[in-house]
């Protein structure tokens, strides 16, 4: 009868040794003083202007100091990196700043009063924290990004901080949105999603001074992406520290600090941090070499500038045939059966529009990145060449006119789109953009003189009727995982190529049709963006100095591949296709910035970008086009006035997206 009692008498023990391990910690939380609160002045909001004066500090009386008399001025709206090895005291210094302790010696000064004159309440309503560890509770997305003083915050601006911190995306696809439940300390949220979060808290607080401590030191590179471009938005208007060992995301600071054994050893920005060889450039180019590897001897190693990310990771693992995106198959299933449904629905008589002048529509059955719009510049000049007046229509994407309008060769592209702007210029031919395909045909045909209209994009945009269709896909990388959206990157079955009239492939055969044409990009010239002087490659390697790349295009690695094939051989930054740059999108220490003429279209707005330049390419076909595009378009009842020239080049400058 004694067994089962002793059993119970030893498993009370073990319950009252954890019970005990659990009161340590809670008691010494218990008995930590209470934080030191004699200031008295209140204030609504700061301006931000930060002053160190040989501010020292340990942790205690009989430690080696941390930090060892560091002065350091942080203006208002200013944003300011603090870099160094590990254990240099960074993050002690923004802890200082943030009041978590308080100086063994000298004093920190904020808007010109020191921090203990501030009521600690109102310094840390001043101040938003983003970390490398961010923590959640057990709670809905909403309340994990406004709890605490945001508790009870207004749904709409909870809303836009989740759309500013780039947040929406992944949170538009959880079960019940914004009020899902994310578990013990976020477990059914990736690290990029968690600092997404975190961001967020920060845009709803809307502090003027921020901290960031390695925000994104753990993330990949795609994550680091969508992190990198919340950041850019939060720092907005606001003072900043930002903390980082990865040198390549302080690069646009205002002002850098290099960090060595407690002091400020170094201040200044990039270019002349860099320029200056000390420590802050043996860190830098530490960093790129333990990234890359030794330069060759033979040719020097191009300045990484900017961080490349080439796709989503969604895009990435449709071409990459990961296993996780066929959880999405019965969608891919259900949206390709919607759009064979609204393809029989748009396509009767009643319903679609048939133009009095012939229709080319030249699009994809993918989701963006295949080429078609050099297609369409090259096609453009073609028939022009064939003694016929084309005309192009194009939905101007990323343009914020709110009609439909015609565009020339001085159309700005933020009114008209990158791709319009660049078509009107390049292919020499009147251009109408409309989202409704019809309305921008009947606009062309209205006030130009225009004999055959070529839609730029539009194959699935059935309303109107078109005599010749033309599929363009990527030779490189084909349909992906052959599923439609979102499962795969189709926007119709494969089936659909079937049904058209030509299919050309960009890069390399694909085998999805007979008869495919195989077209091929060559970098023929480098343009400055600003003057117009053109180099050839070779001029270009000469006098380029270090170099910079970024593409706000749908297929970015196709640009890196070019710039290579050129011995250009850096990290291509990717932005979203037709991304609106802002200035400090630009700013490199590098000597010049390579873009695409897509993106050029955009960045000549800019009209203090002087190191800027595009590269400009020639479309050339692997076999001669001339004869089977004249049956084409001779079958489909398009007249040519003029016989074929002999012989016929195969190739036109275009210098469009890669």
């Amino acid at each position: 009868m004694l067994a089962n009692p002793v059993k119970k008498l030893s498993d009370v023990n073990a319950r009252l040794q954890r019970g005990l391990a659990a009161a340590t910690s809670i008691f010494a939380q218990l008995d930590q003083p209470q934080e030191e609160d004699a200031g008295q002045h209140e204030v609504a909001r700061v301006a931000g202007a930060i002053r160190l004066e040989d501010v020292s500090f340990a942790y205690d009386a009989a430690s080696e100091p941390v930090l060892r008399d560091v002065a350091l001025d942080i203006e208002a709206g200013q944003t300011v990196a603090l870099v160094g090895r590990s254990g240099a005291g960074k993050s002690t210094l923004a802890g200082l700043i943030a009041r978590f302790y308080q100086p063994s010696g000298g004093r920190i000064l904020l808007d010109g009063k020191p921090l203990a004159d501030y009521r600690l309440a109102c310094l840390r309503r001043q101040i938003a924290l983003v970390t490398q560890d961010v923590t959640l509770f057990n709670d809905t997305l909403a309340n994990n990004i406004a709890y605490g003083g945001l508790s009870g915050a207004d749904p709409k601006a909870i809303a836009d901080a989740v759309r500013r911190a780039h947040a929406e995306t992944f949170i538009e696809a959880m079960p019940q949105g914004i009020d899902t439940v994310v578990g013990d300390d976020g477990v059914l949220l990736s690290g990029g999603q968690r600092q997404r979060v975190a961001i967020a808290r920060a845009l709803l607080k809307d502090a003027p001074i921020l901290i960031l401590d390695e925000a994104t030191s753990s993330l990949d590179a795609v994550s680091e992406q969508h992190v990198q471009a919340a950041l850019d938005e939060v720092m907005q208007g606001r003072t900043t520290i930002v903390i980082a060992h990865r040198l390549s995301t302080v690069e646009k600071a205002d002002l850098i600090a290099v960090v060595e054994e407690g002091r400020i050893v170094e201040t200044g920005d990039h270019a002349t941090l860099m320029a200056k060889g000390g420590a802050y450039a043996a860190l830098y180019k530490s960093q790129f070499q333990s990234r890359s590897g030794t330069a060759s001897p033979s040719r020097p190693a191009a300045l990484p500038v900017l961080p490349t990310a080439t796709a989503t990771r969604l895009v990435g693992a449709w071409y990459e045939n990961r296993l996780w995106p066929w959880l999405l198959w019965p969608l891919g299933l259900f949206y390709g059966w919607l759009t064979r449904r609204r393809r029989r629905f748009l396509s009767g008589r009643s319903r679609s529009w048939r133009a009095p002048a012939p229709v080319v529509v030249v699009g994809n059955i993918t989701a963006g990145g295949t080429g078609k719009t050099p297609l369409v510049i090259w096609l453009a000049r073609w028939l022009a060449g064939r003694g016929l007046k084309p005309g192009v229509v194009s939905r101007g994407y990323g343009g914020n006119a709110r009609r439909p309008m015609l565009v020339d060769a001085e159309t700005p592209a933020a009114l008209c789109g990158d791709e319009a702007a660049m078509v009107a210029r390049r292919a020499d031919c009147p251009v109408a953009i409309a989202a409704d395909r019809v309305r921008a045909v009947k606009l062309l045909l209205a006030n130009a003189d225009v004999d055959v209209v070529i839609a730029d994009d539009g194959l699935q945009h059935y309303a109107l009727q078109r005599d010749v269709e033309i599929a363009v896909v990527d030779g490189l990388r084909g349909v992906g995982n052959g599923l439609c959206l979102p499962a795969g990157p189709l926007r119709e079955p494969v089936s659909r190529l079937a049904e058209c009239d030509l299919v050309v492939a960009n890069g390399k055969a694909t085998g999805l049709a007979p008869n495919e044409l195989v077209m091929t990009a060559e970098a023929t010239a480098l343009v400055h963006v600003a003057s117009g002087e053109r180099l050839t490659p070779a001029e270009f390697a000469a006098r380029r100095g270090s170099v910079a790349a970024l593409a706000g295009i749908g297929n970015p690695a196709r640009f890196e591949a070019t710039l290579r094939s050129i011995d250009i051989d850096v990290r291509v930054q990717a932005f979203p296709d037709h991304h609106q740059f802002k200035r400090s999108d630009l700013d490199t220490p590098a000597a010049a910035l390579v873009v695409t003429e897509k993106d050029a279209e955009k960045i000549k707005a800019f009209k203090d970008i002087d190191h800027c330049w595009h590269v400009e390419i020639e479309m050339r076909f692997a076999t001669p086009v001339d004869e089977p595009l004249l049956a084409l378009f001779t079958g489909a009842g398009i007249a040519f006035p003029k016989p074929l020239p002999e012989p016929t080049p195969t190739r036109l400058a275009n210098g469009a997206a890669t």
